[in-house]
């Protein structure tokens, strides 16, 4: 699945080529990378934020019953969810 990603973004960054107008750098892919740039550090905190309050619910046994009624899954992503 990472893999994918991986190779999502590499065709994407391909297909970005066709957008230039210049020879610089083509005015979609500059927005491109500010939107990039803005999101990235928003992702990461709100990450941060995620994985924090699943392990304060799980250190607290907060619908322990419903993270354990997923079945074929392991814990951790029961309390994620």
């Amino acid at each position: 699945m990472l893999l994918n990603a991986a190779i999502f973004f590499y065709i994407a960054s391909k297909i970005t080529y066709y957008f230039k107008i210049n020879d610089d750098m083509g005015l979609m892919s500059t927005l491109l990378v500010g939107v990039f740039k803005g999101v990235i550090p928003f992702l990461v905190i709100f990450f941060a934020f995620v994985i924090y309050f699943a392990v304060f619910s799980a250190i607290l046994g907060g619908n322990q019953n419903l993270a354990e009624s997923y079945e074929g899954m392991p814990l951790a992503v029961g309390y994620f969810l």
